[in-house]
């Protein structure tokens, strides 16, 4: 292959570097971390029984709740997608648990205002016989749903 050799040799000389700085930045990133790993255990060393097994409780409380909260986000979503793929029944009962979430005090749920899903409806191109909503884009709004 006539002038294979050179872009070889370019792209050689090219991703070296690249490379060579990548691998650079993994390796001060897994020197600090441990680091750190080993001055929280030189701490964690420092403290007394009672103290220590506090620690060990609060960590393993706040693992917990972030755990609740991943499950929590994730069946948001999972509902959102449901709702925004299958249309009709499905996403008029998602917005009807929208608005319950709004009266209660606790706003729409955190999916819905990061992607301002109560603005659009179903996915367009879903066929009637898969329930696709009784409202389209044209037709005005809740102001509430709609992004500022």
């Amino acid at each position: 292959m006539p002038g294979g050799w050179p872009l070889a040799i370019g792209l050689t000389m090219f991703l070296v570097p690249v490379l060579a700085g990548a691998g650079w930045i993994v390796v001060e990133f897994l020197k600090f971390s441990a680091e750190e790993a080993r001055q929280y255990r030189a701490w964690k060393k420092t403290l007394t029984p009672q103290e220590r097994m506090a620690v060990n409780l609060a960590e393993a409380a706040v693992l917990g709740e972030l755990h609740q909260h991943m499950s929590r986000a994730n069946q948001e979503q999972r509902e959102y997608h449901a709702a925004r793929v299958l249309g009709g029944a499905r996403w008029e009962a998602y917005q009807q648990a929208q608005m319950a979430a709004i009266a209660a005090g606790h706003g729409p749920r955190r999916a819905s205002v990061r992607r301002g899903v109560m603005s659009h409806p179903p996915l367009a191109g879903s066929s009637p016989q898969h329930g696709q909503a009784s409202w389209s884009r044209q037709e005005p709004q809740p102001r509430i749903w709609q992004q500022p």
